[in-house]
This record gives C-alpha cells, sequence and structure tokens, in this order.
C-alpha cells in the first residue's frame, strides 16, 4: 500500500491545510460518525475508533483520496464513511478483519 500511494509515505508532517488550492485538507482526522474530529475527541482516551482521510492529490497521485480506519476495540464499530470527494466513490483496498485473499465485504 505504501509503495502504491505517496500520500502514505509524506517527506513532511500533515497540517490539515489545502497545499494546492482545491478546497481539501491534506489531512482530515474523522470520528465514527463521520464528522471531523475535535481535539476533544482526539484527547479522550476512552475513544476506540479513529480516521483519516489524506487527500492524495496533494501528492500528484491519480486516486483523489486515501482512507484509513482504526478500530482498538475488540468489537465492530459501526462507523458512517463520508462523501467521497467529487467525481469519485470509494472501495476497499485492504480490510484486516478478512483473511488474506478474501474479498473485501461492501
Amino acid at each position: 500500500m505504501r509503495t502504491a500511494h505517496t500520500s502514505l509515505r509524506p517527506s513532511s508532517f500533515r497540517t490539515g491545510t489545502d497545499h494546492n488550492s482545491n478546497g481539501r485538507p491534506d489531512v482530515t482526522w474523522l470520528t465514527a460518525a463521520g464528522t471531523t474530529a475535535t481535539g476533544a475527541y482526539l484527547s479522550d482516551t476512552t475513544q476506540t475508533f479513529l480516521a483519516f482521510e489524506l487527500d492524495s492529490t496533494e501528492y500528484a497521485e491519480t486516486d483523489a483520496a486515501v482512507m484509513v480506519t482504526y478500530n482498538s476495540n475488540d468489537t465492530s464499530v459501526k462507523w458512517t464513511l463520508p462523501t467521497a470527494p467529487s467525481g469519485t466513490s470509494w472501495h476497499v483496498a485492504l480490510d484486516t478483519t478478512q483473511p488474506p485473499g478474501a474479498a473485501p465485504p461492501m
């Protein structure tokens, strides 16, 4: 994954800033509700879910965005996928809850 997506191996820290004037920040941190995570959410040690969306166009990728989600709980978390960037749709590239070679759930 990191080889295929330069946005997963940046040369500098992401700042939540739109560097290429497309109206999207380089990184957006998200809650399970699919909303932007606040400082309070990010500081809450009881939260077990965290996601981030990377604006891949900041790294000259052909994909518009990369979404990464984490659930540190031992049970499933129902979460809301945010709207994909205009003119695109999300697809699952990797799901660590599935055995190797299994088709991603949709």
